[in-house]
This record gives C-alpha cells, structure tokens and sequence, in this order.
C-alpha cells in the first residue's frame, strides 16, 4: 500500500489536527512560523457545497482550501455523505496540488449528522467504507486518511479491551 508522503515523514510525526473556523490559512501560517507541525490540514470544507454551490458559494469554498508551500505536507479535508461529490472533492484535492486527503468521519455537530456525515459515518459503517473508496478514486495516487473519533457517544474500548482514559 503507497504511504505517499506518510512514508517519508521523521518519526515522532507532530500534527496540527484540523479544527472548524480554526485552523484556516491565516492560522497555519502562524504555526509553521512558530513551530512547523509534520502535517497539516485544511478546516474541513463541504464537499457538497463544492459540487452543488452556485458559482459565490463555490468561491468561498474554495477559499477554505487556499495553501502556502511552506505549509507541506498539507492535506485537504472534506465532509459529506455522496460518494460521488467526495470523489469530485478529492479530484479537487489532487488538480489543487495537496499531499493529501481525509475524510472527516468525526464532527459531532449536529447540522453535519443530520447530513449524515461527521460522526454519523461512524454508525453506517457501509456508507464509511463508500466514501473512503470514492475518495480514493478522486484522489488518485494521493494518500487517503480519517479523522473520527474513539466512540460516537462514549469512549469504545480499545486494543485489548483498554478503556482509553483520554478524550
């Protein structure tokens, strides 16, 4: 399985987790100034809203996936519950020159689930594994990650039947 640039990058890999109305363009540059993480993401940007937004809406769009050089490897993360506008999106990734694209399989907010993405995605496991394959086709030789979280309501227990006490 290609790693593409996960398979270069120094151990420990820092990261700068991707975070709503936080960690836009303005943001990450700071932080690549400060302290430049392993890898980056965008915010997460709707991948509906790229296929289906009128022209206005599409701009600002794609204002959320605006990138600097310095910022590599950086990866574009996209939300959505259609196959088919997750390949486009990841399509996008690639014809815009990221490193990268995830999946975010973890928002809780309510207007993402009843989209029936975000978390959402964690309780229709067939849809999940759609997505990751409609993204994969977007995106080409580009590696495709997740972002979810460790349980939808609750922590699940992990390896070997550990609670995580974290999170």
């Amino acid at each position: 399985m290609p790693l593409g640039f996960w398979g270069k990058l120094e151990k420990p890999i820092f990261v700068l987790a991707p975070m709503a109305d936080v960690t836009d363009v303005a943001f990450r540059r700071i932080i690549v100034e400060v302290a430049k993480p392993s890898v980056l993401w965008t915010e997460f940007v709707s991948a509906d809203g790229l296929a289906l937004a009128p022209e206005v809406g599409k701009k600002k769009l794609l204002k959320t996936l605006e990138y600097s050089e310095t910022e590599r490897p950086i990866v574009a993360q996209f939300f959505t519950s259609s196959p088919e506008h997750m390949k486009e999106a990841a399509r996008l990734a690639r014809e815009l020159g990221f490193d990268g694209v995830d999946i975010n399989m973890g928002c809780p907010d309510r207007s993402v689930e009843k989209q029936g993405a975000g978390a959402s995605l964690m309780r229709n496991v067939s849809l999940a594994i759609k997505l990751v394959r409609a993204a994969k086709e977007g995106a080409g030789p580009l590696p495709v990650s997740v972002k979810t979280r460790i349980g939808y309501s609750r922590p699940e227990l992990g390896p070997m039947g550990i609670r995580p006490t974290c999170c």
